[in-house]
């Protein structure tokens, strides 16, 4: 389980409120921290005529029809949304971000983009109808992308297929945040394949390029921060449908 609920509310004094994302987006809810579109959407209407809302992401991604979906919920709300990266806006997770009107990233957070994936089972023609919706897919993501940066559609594709992991400066030179919290620092550390970020538990083997030099490395157990590496191998069973992560 995450240090900390996947999602929270908390209203504030002059119209502003704060709500939280931390874990997996996916359609159905399989854990505790699975955060899905139907959960979100109610706990936005809870703070339905804030004027001001912070949002803070904390996720690897997940299902990119749920993050969509999330992402549309946060821009028809008449509020001003600042988002902070509270560690990892990796995959759909980045999407979500750009539905804010700010983006703010600390100096050791990280934003990762790119391409979407699937698992398709069947013949060549089933194949063939996969590899058409991904594109279509993708499609909808590049411009999402591109409203957010002002980069042309073909700098956000090569950045999607190279799967781009940017820290705080380089996402604000390319335009995926908008300034540098300096003032907040993120807890990070590996050991094997599973990352802990400022609490979430990630499993970066689903990644082709993590970057493991920007993350320390954990040499020995902590009794207070055991991972459940079993929840890992059953992430399959939730993770059927095309996915950004």
């Amino acid at each position: 389980m995450s240090l900390k609920s996947w999602i929270s509310i908390k209203n504030k004094a002059d119209n502003r409120a704060e709500i939280s994302i931390y874990g997996p987006i996916t359609d159905e809810k399989w854990y505790e921290e699975d955060v899905t579109p139907s959960e979100f959407r109610d706990k936005m209407a809870e703070i339905k005529d804030a004027k001001y809302i912070d949002l803070y992401v904390n996720s690897p991604g997940g299902g990119v029809f749920a993050g969509q979906t999330i992402y549309n919920i946060i821009k028809r709300h008449p509020a001003n949304v600042t988002a902070h990266v509270d560690g990892i806006a990796a995959s759909i997770a980045s999407v979500i971000l750009m539905a804010a009107d700010e983006i703010v990233v600390p100096q050791n957070a990280m934003i990762m983009i790119h391409r979407a994936s699937a698992i398709a089972i069947g013949d060549a023609e089933d194949m063939f109808k996969m590899a058409e919706a991904l594109e279509r897919v993708e499609n909808t993501i590049v411009s999402v992308y591109q409203e957010k940066t002002g980069l042309d559609e073909d700098k956000i594709k090569e950045l999607m297929a190279a799967e781009t992991w940017m820290n705080a400066g380089e996402a604000l030179e390319l335009g995926f945040a908008d300034s540098i919290d300096a003032k907040m620092s993120i807890a990070a550390s590996i050991r094997d394949n599973i990352a802990i970020i400022n609490g979430q538990e990630i499993d970066v083997s689903q990644y082709r390029s993590f970057p493991h030099d920007r993350v320390s490395v954990e040499n020995k157990k902590s009794e207070n921060n055991i991972p459940d590496y079993g929840k890992f191998d059953r992430q399959i069973a939730r993770n059927q449908t095309i996915t950004e992560r």
